[in-house]
């Protein structure tokens, strides 16, 4: 993932985000399968909330996105996919060692409309902890 912000006052930031997951699947309504994975694309604008405390070098933030996501299903003999309405929010804290640089981790649950193509639904949603760094100019 990456993702290109702005900062547009102490507690509000803005964010075009571009993301790529991947994950094999083991079952399809209970039945095992085998050689199948799921790709998803999403190109998301991000808002955060940043709260002020003052006197401490840690900012926690909320964040909610709006985008689309582009579903992928790979089996053997289909490749199909299809793109859709997505969604995020999560929460957060950033570390600044000085007023510039900080180091970030946060959770965030990914959700789309459901993916459709060929008779063949997909309802995707996704938990993520990762961390990061970032920097203000």
């Amino acid at each position: 993932a990456g993702a290109l912000g702005y900062r547009i006052n102490d507690s509000l930031r803005a964010e075009f985000e571009l993301a790529y997951r991947s994950n094999k699947v083991e079952k399809i309504g209970g039945s095992a399968v085998s050689g199948t994975d799921v790709t998803v694309l999403t190109y998301m604008l991000d808002g955060y909330y940043d709260l002020a405390i003052q006197g401490v070098p840690v900012k926690p933030f909320v964040v909610a996105g709006l985008g689309l996501a582009t579903g992928q299903i790979k089996s053997p003999g289909a490749d199909d996919s299809d793109t859709e309405f997505a969604y995020q929010f999560g929460v957060g804290a950033r570390y600044f060692f000085d007023p510039h640089f900080a180091v970030m981790a946060q959770y965030r649950y990914h959700g789309a409309a459901t993916f459709s193509k060929n008779g063949v639904d997909l309802a995707y949603g996704s938990s993520t902890i990762f961390g990061g760094a970032t920097y203000q100019f």
